[in-house]
């Protein structure tokens, strides 16, 4: 006749291949539906951590007199070490859910909290940030190193701005003179949104094009736009909205407001030129 330790031993076996041909069975079929290959294998990593969750349940449920007696012997042992240790515990544990979740890279341009700046390289205890003022319009970094515990990941949000894709929205902010037709103005600017999207458009492009193939979702590419609205005093703006690169998007600013007054001076002088 079978001890107890044998029959859990058993009994866990058994466990494991039934869930095992479970498993086999439940991908199999989930392949066969007829949707996206991404949705498939994001189904199928599902399946097989509700696997793992219900074999290590049932190994509980079969091994839970040993387990019980064990955890008498080092739950008072185990407090003393986590209060003695939870810092650097959270510190290990945000290290941890970053490698798990892939939420940032060396080099991306991250929020973390109220803290923003450049990832320069994170451990197993901390990350170092080159900061950046986010309070300014360009975002522009100031030179200093920031460096905050991994137990912040735990406690704070985190915004990943260069995460997918290495280009986000601008805004090129424009107020139409009072003897100016914004219909013309926008003309401009629109044209000058034109020349520095054309750098760009094939990068975009094929960067959209790998985010919608990693997750399924169609996105759709848009030249610049203007907008139309006013200020407080009751004047016309027009707001152009384009996709620029992340680390450049200052510097083609710039570039669209010289294009476009350059414009606009050209138009000013061949109306004032003699016919």
């Amino acid at each position: 006749m079978m001890s107890s330790i044998e029959l859990q031993v058993v009994l866990t076996c058994g466990a494991f291949l039934a869930i095992a041909l479970l498993l086999g069975f439940t991908r199999g079929a989930v392949a066969k539906l007829p949707v996206h290959t991404n949705q498939i294998r994001k189904a199928q990593k599902a399946i097989s951590y509700g696997g793992a969750a219900l074999f290590v349940t049932l190994s509980i449920v079969i091994w839970a007199d040993e387990i019980r007696e064990a955890a008498l012997v080092l739950s008072a042992f185990a407090v003393a070490i986590v209060l003695s240790t939870k810092e650097l515990i959270m510190c290990v544990t945000g290290w941890w859910l970053k490698l798990a979740g892939g939420h940032f890279r060396i080099g991306d341009r991250v929020q973390i909290g109220s803290t923003t700046g450049d990832v320069l390289d994170y451990g197993l205890l901390t990350i170092a940030l080159l900061e950046v003022d986010a309070s300014s319009p360009r975002q522009q970094r100031t030179g200093g190193v920031i460096t905050l515990p991994n137990s912040t990941l735990l406690t704070q949000s985190v915004t990943n701005q260069t995460f997918a894709l290495s280009f986000r929205w601008h805004s090129v902010h424009i107020v139409v003179g009072e003897d100016e037709e914004w219909q013309e103005v926008e003309k401009f600017l629109l044209a000058a949104g034109d020349v520095a999207w054309k750098r760009y458009e094939e990068d975009a492009s094929r960067e959209l094009q790998a985010l919608s193939d990693e997750f399924a979702v169609p996105l759709e590419q848009r030249r610049p736009r203007a907008f139309l609205g006013h200020d407080t005093s009751g004047k016309v703006t027009l707001d152009l909205r384009i996709g620029l690169p992340v680390r450049e998007g200052d510097q083609v600013e710039d570039q669209i407001l010289r294009t476009f007054y350059s414009l606009k001076s050209e138009a000013v002088s061949s109306k004032d030129a003699p016919a």
